[in-house]
């Protein structure tokens, strides 16, 4: 499991989530669809450990529900 050293400076941290974030939803919006804005906000703007459990679900379930729900 990737975890970030806590001297990196926030920019660094944000433009690594960024980047995960945009092949998430890339990912995502193969396998389902376009994503309804409201998702692709909540994906764009999460924090790395979502990003991580998403991730994974995205290798297991079947539904944007299953993978992107709390």
């Amino acid at each position: 499991m990737l975890n970030f050293d806590p001297n990196l400076p926030r920019a660094h941290e944000r433009l690594f989530n960024e980047g995960a974030s945009s092949l998430l939803i890339i990912e995502l919006e193969d396998r389902f669809g376009e994503l309804p804005e409201a998702l692709r906000k909540k994906v764009h703007f999460a924090d790395w450990p979502s990003l991580q459990r998403w991730g994974r679900r995205f290798l297991h379930f079947n539904s944007l529900e299953e993978v992107l729900g709390e």
